[in-house]
């Protein structure tokens, strides 16, 4: 009789342990099938790269120079001979060499303001072989073959003015520099032209120092071009932190230089790069 209980003891045991295997097995099988927690379940797919997508050949910026150069180590030599740089660049700003002036090309015209005396003086050049050994500090530019109008919705100013280039960029070219450049037959401008003779010594350590120390022009109601880069991704080079735009100022009568405020009119018209 004992060895009877003993064996039903035994099998009830065995058909036990066979149902808590049979649980465990599917538990496991379910966590296989699924393979994720709720914590990666719920994290979006990483977007791939796609090896196909090529930089613009507009958006292949060729850059002299950099602003912290300027700013924190005070080097002011020049980085580059104008001409030399002209057969790669149509659009472009820059600074003279030594900062004794602003360089401004708008296709086959390059605009310079020299600096270093009382009086700045403005010329106007239709070829590199015109400007001699002419060098530059900063030089930042692109090769622009065509432009396509882009309508200005947010309104006049910069910040306006940003807004618009980020979200064509966002919807065009994600990431890259924008050249762009306004023509206004009637816009209100505030700009300036660098001279590094009038720097302290040891030397100017902000854009806004140089600006407040720079020869200063107001003009409200005139016809200009405005030439520009707009980038996120070259601060401290191309453009300091408190704005994604450097950007120059061309008068119809032909001076010109750096941009600092401006009001646009009604009848602005902004052109970006030419999308196929």
């Amino acid at each position: 009789m004992n060895r009877l209980k003993l064996l039903l003891c035994l099998l009830l045991l065995s058909m036990v342990s066979c149902e808590q295997t049979s649980s465990e097995t599917d538990v496991s099988k379910r966590s296989a099938a699924t393979n994720e927690s709720p914590l990666e379940a719920d994290q979006p797919p990483e977007a791939a790269d796609d090896p196909t997508v090529e930089t613009p050949a507009w958006a292949e910026l060729h850059i002299h120079g950099a602003m912290k150069r300027v700013n924190l180590d005070k080097d002011l030599n020049p980085t580059v001979t104008v001409a030399d740089a002209l057969p790669t660049i149509n659009h472009g700003v820059g600074a003279v060499g030594g900062l004794l002036g602003e360089i401004t090309v708008l296709d086959e015209n390059i605009h310079v303001a020299r600096s270093g005396s009382d009086e700045v003086g403005f010329d106007h050049y239709k070829n590199a072989e015109d400007l001699g050994a002419l060098d530059a500090t900063l030089l930042f530019g692109a090769k622009v073959d065509a432009w396509q109008e882009l309508e200005l919705n947010e309104g006049t100013d910069r910040d306006a003015l940003v807004k618009t280039l980020e979200a064509w960029r966002r919807d065009n070219a994600p990431g890259q520099p924008v050249p762009f450049r306004v023509k206004d037959p009637a816009a209100t401008v505030n700009w300036h032209v660098v001279d590094a003779t009038r720097f302290p010594e040891g030397g100017a350590t902000t854009c806004e120092e140089r600006k407040e120390l720079s020869h200063q022009f107001a003009h409200s109601g005139i016809e200009v071009t405005l030439v520009g880069i707009y980038t996120t991704e070259h601060t401290g080079v191309i453009v300091d932190h408190t704005t994604p735009v450097h950007a120059h100022v061309v008068l119809a009568a032909g001076p010109g230089g750096h941009l600092d405020t401006f009001t646009l009119s009604e009848d602005a018209r902004l052109m970006v790069p030419a999308i196929p």
